[in-house]
């Protein structure tokens, strides 16, 4: 990578093959088992499904869309909207429940 920012660290190591995973789905999965309290971003399902069967916890693009909404530091929708602009693919039902949930979620509960 050229003109890294200061604060990424570049790790090589051999990357042993795990399922029928592409090689970066391996190498971030190897690299979470080294990592002590390390949460995986991981999107693809076959690569989650591997890493919850290893004990790694992991978080897709959504949940840390999720997580920045609830303290404030992305608007859920907007953001949403933006993703699918791109080649993300997400089905309308899940968009829907997000959606959902964030407005349950901002509002008070009822005394």
């Amino acid at each position: 990578m050229r003109n890294a920012p200061d604060w990424i660290e570049v790790r090589s190591r051999f990357v042993e093959p795990i399922a029928d995973l592409d090689p970066g789905e391996r190498a971030a999965i190897q690299l979470a088992r080294a990592e002590e309290g390390a949460l995986l971003l991981i999107d693809e399902t076959a690569g989650r499904f591997v890493a919850s069967q290893l004990g790694i916890p992991t978080t897709g693009t959504l949940g840390i869309l999720r997580a920045a909404a609830r303290v404030g530091l992305v608007d859920l929708r907007t953001s949403l909207a933006r993703l699918l602009n791109t080649n993300f693919r997400i089905s309308q039902a899940l968009i829907d429940q997000l959606l959902s949930a964030s407005l349950r979620a901002d509002k008070p509960p009822m005394r």
